[in-house]
């Protein structure tokens, strides 16, 4: 009967992942410089956004910048609410297809050594290109890990001013407790080692001995701002992640770091949900707070829930 389950459950982990199709080399960098306003130069303050796992970099434009592109009018096409109306730097891990959703599932790394190689090369572009600029790093899933190991590894915040991160994994295990759970398969003995070989089955760039987010973010300066978000209901990255990474932060005395949990919102879609505007709000507030470029209007609306954000550990552990 057992090994009932264990079949049901690779199968359905299998085809769960069936639109990311295989290729034999991984994504170039694809390094772009997005300017959302005509005439701009070389900015003050910039977004250098990660993207999460089987997307590309484009994400980031289409979720949170104000204006995502132009119609056949010639007109600008707006997001309802949005983060940014600066310039914005993008790239992609190895594994993004560059033109669709899905991924090159060999190269999948989920913030770890090859992924790391990808963040340092746009980092040292984004320098290159705008070298009187700072930036605030910024991620969905994979993308928002990735900023706290890449963090973690930088001596001091350099040109790194803030980060904004959504929805980021503590650790892989995380994931992989999440999905067995899903697939009703929580109870079976040794799950997680099961979880973990299907995992390298699928995506053998995957490395369970690397240390994971949780681990090396003590060692990000204490004093970069960081602003922290996930909902509740998300189904792939469980909210006890965003906990666990706040919690870590706040008691290794990370004195700017921020804690947004919302109520609705899907993974890596936040945004788009019924507490948009809480989460636009927030943002500008908490860009307000560490005086970087932010809508005034925005951050007016968001300094009740802004107050919020920086919970005590007896706080979480009541939720």
């Amino acid at each position: 009967m057992a090994g009932l389950f264990y079949f049901i459950f690779i199968s359905l982990f299998i085809t769960s992942f069936e639109l990311f199709s295989s290729e034999n080399k991984p994504s170039e960098l694809n390094f772009k410089v997005y300017y959302q306003q005509e005439n701009s130069t070389s900015p003050e303050v910039a977004i250098m956004y990660a993207h999460g796992f089987g997307a590309t970099q484009w994400q980031g434009k289409r979720l949170f910048a104000k204006c995502y592109g132009i119609n056949g009018n010639n007109e600008p096409l707006t997001n309802t609410c949005w983060l940014y109306d600066h310039p914005m730097v993008f790239f992609n891990f190895p594994d993004a297809k560059n033109d669709k959703l899905g991924c090159h599932r060999e190269f999948v790394n989920l913030a770890g050594s090859l992924d790391m190689e990808y963040m340092t090369q746009a980092h040292n572009k984004a320098r290159y290109v705008l070298p009187e600029t700072k930036f605030i790093g910024a991620g969905v899933s994979r993308g928002a890990s990735s900023w706290l190991v890449f963090m973690s590894k930088q001596p001091t915040p350099d040109n790194i001013v803030a980060l904004i991160l959504e929805a980021g994994f503590d650790n892989i295990d995380s994931i992989i407790t999440t999905l067995l759970q899903h697939c009703y398969a929580s109870w079976l003995p040794y799950g997680k080692n099961l979880g973990r070989y299907v995992m390298n089955l699928l995506f053998p760039s995957l490395d369970f001995t690397t240390p994971s987010p949780l681990d090396v973010i003590t060692t990000i300066p204490q004093d970069l701002p960081i602003l922290l978000i996930h909902s509740r209901p998300d189904k792939i990255v469980p909210v006890k992640c965003g906990r666990a990474l706040y919690s870590k932060l706040r008691i290794t005395n990370h004195r700017n770091v921020h804690y947004l949990e919302l109520e609705h919102g899907k993974h890596g879609k936040i945004i788009w949900g019924n507490d948009q505007e809480t989460y636009q709000n927030t943002v500008h507030a908490f860009l307000k707070e560490y005086n970087l470029p932010h809508c005034s209007e925005f951050a007016a609306k968001g300094q009740e829930s802004f107050a919020t954000t920086q919970p005590t550990i007896k706080d979480l552990l009541k939720l």
